[in-house]
């Protein structure tokens, strides 16, 4: 894994270069020494108090997507992001659980590049698509599988 160096700025001062790894470090990489300038709290305490914040109906239906997707990509790294359930791919969103009043939703930042792939995904971003989930309605493991995995597989070329 080849990270980019500090190097000298104008007049002297230091410019660090954002380090950014060529390779994600879930694609299979195992580099403990890399240092990164900033990181997101990935406490577990702060996840499971995330988890606590929900309505009943919103913690079972949270829970079965987190399984979900930390089965079909273990290496995610999960934390806290804008009030969400991030899943993160080296420094790169990858997934993310957003709650919201009758349903969830699977946000896939890169949803974009997979719509032809999984005609389920919806939106007209950019570059995220959302797979939404009603409370108390059977969840497509299947599908969430299949997603994540797609999702990662981009990520990673």
């Amino acid at each position: 894994m080849l990270l980019l160096p500090a190097t000298r700025g104008v007049k002297g001062r230091r410019r660090y270069d954002a380090f950014s790894p060529r390779t994600p470090s879930c694609v299979g990489t195992d580099d403990t020494r890399i240092r990164t300038m900033r990181s997101i709290l990935r406490s577990p305490a702060l996840i499971d108090a995330w988890f606590d914040t929900l309505r009943p109906e919103q913690r079972e239906l949270a829970l079965v997507l987190h399984d979900a997707v930390s089965a079909a990509a273990p290496a995610l790294a999960t934390s806290i992001k804008w009030g969400n359930l991030m899943f993160t791919c080296g420094s790169t969103h990858a997934v993310a659980i957003v709650m919201h009043k009758s349903h969830a939703n699977l946000q896939v930042f890169n949803g974009a590049l997979l719509s032809a792939q999984f005609p389920a995904l919806e939106g007209t971003g950019r570059g995220a698509r959302h797979l939404k989930f009603r409370y108390h309605l059977p969840v497509d493991a299947a599908l969430v599988r299949s997603v994540v995995l797609a999702c990662v597989d981009e990520i990673s070329d």
